[in-house]
């Protein structure tokens, strides 16, 4: 099952930053019953429980991280299912026996056409599990009559914990649906609620942010960056936390107030947030009109800051394709001085992005585009939140044909090619 990012209404930088599809989740709270695709209940997009409540995030400052859990599973046997039903279909499940005996499940999650498909090798199945995988497998096949070629992996005894982080990008936004990043990621913890054992998946976007009501916030130090946390191994880094977090959801405690979690009168950005867009180029060679594409991409990180209040932001990045090294030198220059705010202001950007090529075989590449887009001012801060955008969006257009052009070729290519990306944005997922 495949769903598209949302689009809610904003700048147009921000609809370009949602392009994209994700892979989208069953919901664990969502009923067992009623959801299918003809007879098989296995499949299915229901609905979350009516009138399901929302955490009130208008306290939530901008650029900054959030951590709550969200969710937290009993105890329970997991298992992963892949089977054919029109495409193939991919199910995370719990599986337990109720108190007659019979078993029951909880689908976790889910993907629906042609990436499921059976990962190599499976965890062994233990003994006291053998019995209670085999009815399984009987009661899959009941709810889904029509599928075929099952496959079933034992994925470990854990309780799933549901981890949510997301940083605020709608600078005056408010209530229970904002804008920004965000990153849901599903951990397998201990019966204890004591370890984080492992991530068991997760997603990453920029879109509409909504957290349940009665999520239990964790209390963090300052972030030290635009990184997002909860990316690669920073689950495991944050076990403490996450772990009285976590206990507290499970034990219905109190949870800590969204408005104490930032000091009050804090500044917009936290301590050691560098704001940066990133100008990005792609130079694609190839051998015959035919033959595969070889490519690099130059990611130049350019300070908003210095783009805003400078004489301009400059910085380079270089790759090799084939016998040469590429070279990019990016330069974002404002339109016009600009002084610092004395209080927190949205206000458009415009100014110009020049970029410079060389092969260092003696070719050279030079182009300028106007930029623009929207800023969060105050003090001597200054963040672009949606990112810039060069004109070109659209195509065919001689505003698109100016993002591309094709320089000289060197052995073993026959033709090289380059593009410039039309965004200028800052992916907190990259480290």
């Amino acid at each position: 099952m495949l769903r598209s990012g949302a689009v809610p209404p904003g700048p147009a930088s921000l609809r370009a930053a949602q392009v994209g599809l994700l892979l989208a989740t069953f919901s664990s709270c969502w009923p067992w019953a009623g959801l299918g695709i003809g007879d098989c209940r296995l499949i299915g997009d229901g609905p979350p429980p009516a009138g399901a409540a929302l955490a009130d995030l208008t306290a939530a400052r901008p650029f900054r991280s959030y951590v709550a859990v969200t969710a937290v599973e009993a105890p329970g046997h997991h298992f992963d299912v892949w089977f054919r039903h029109i495409e193939p279909v991919f199910i995370r499940l719990r599986a337990w026996r109720d108190a007659g005996g019979k078993v029951d499940i909880e689908p976790e999650s889910g993907w629906f056409g042609g990436m499921a498909g059976p990962s190599p090798g499976q965890r062994p199945l233990p003994p006291a599990v053998s019995a209670l995988a085999l009815d399984l497998q009987q009661e899959l096949k009941r709810v889904c009559r029509s599928g075929r070629d099952w496959e079933v992996h034992y994925a470990g005894q854990y309780r799933a914990v549901e981890v949510q982080e997301f940083r605020l990008h709608d600078v005056n936004g408010a209530g229970s649906e904002r804008i920004g990043w965000y990153v849901r990621s599903t951990l397998a913890m201990d019966d204890r609620l004591r370890v984080v054992e492992h991530v068991v998946e997760g997603e990453s976007v920029f879109g509409i942010i909504r957290v349940p009501a009665g999520a239990q916030w964790l209390t963090l130090l300052p972030s030290s960056g635009p990184e997002l946390l909860l990316i690669g191994d920073g689950a495991k880094r944050l076990t403490d936390q996450i772990a009285a977090a976590a206990q507290g959801y499970a034990s219905k405690m109190p949870a800590p107030e969204l408005t104490s979690l930032v000091p009050p009168g804090a500044p917009m950005l936290p301590p050691g947030y560098v704001s940066r867009v990133h100008a990005r180029m792609s130079i694609s060679g190839r051998r015959q009109p035919s033959s595969p594409v070889n490519g690099i991409e130059l990611d130049v990180p350019l300070d908003v800051r210095d783009a805003v209040f400078g004489a301009g932001a400059t910085g380079t990045a270089s790759a090799a394709l084939g016998p040469l090294r590429y070279t990019l030198r990016a330069t974002l220059s404002p339109a016009a001085a600009r002084a610092p705010s004395p209080t927190r202001q949205i206000e458009q950007y415009a100014g110009t992005l020049t970029l410079h090529l060389d092969d260092g075989a003696g070719n050279s590449w030079e182009r300028a585009y106007a930029a623009s887009g929207e800023l969060a001012l105050e003090g001597d801060a200054a963040v672009a939140p949606y990112g810039l955008l060069l004109p070109g969006q659209s195509a065919p257009s001689p505003e698109y044909d100016a993002l591309r052009a094709e320089i000289p070729a060197a052995s073993p290519f026959s033709t090289v090619n380059l593009a410039v990306d039309v965004q200028l944005s800052n992916d907190p997922r990259r480290r």
